[in-house]
């Protein structure tokens, strides 16, 4: 499960609620970035997908990757129209 934080007076972090729920064979939320609609565009290790996720983590969708530990993502500077993905080769330690 991942976790969402309301902002608080002052801009202090607020109370948690559950933003997304990873189950069965849905791997593991890692590196994420925000695109410019502002969803969360966010690598699944071991199930070969990125998701993108809204505000409400409504909306979610998925874009099959070839390769089975995707670890981390970015934009590209300019143009914002590329994501790079970082991949592992092995399984990675589950902290």
């Amino acid at each position: 499960m991942d976790y969402s934080f309301s902002l608080g007076a002052g801009g202090a972090v607020g109370s948690r609620g559950p933003y997304s729920y990873f189950q069965g064979s849905d791997g593991y939320a890692n590196g994420m970035t925000l695109e410019a609609e502002g969803c969360l565009c966010m690598p699944v290790r071991n199930d070969w997908y990125m998701g993108r996720f809204g505000i409400d983590a409504a909306g979610t969708s998925r874009r099959d990757v070839p390769v089975q530990w995707p670890t981390d993502c970015t934009f590209d500077a300019e143009e914002l129209d590329r994501l790079f993905v970082a991949t592992t080769r092995r399984r990675p330690i589950r902290c």
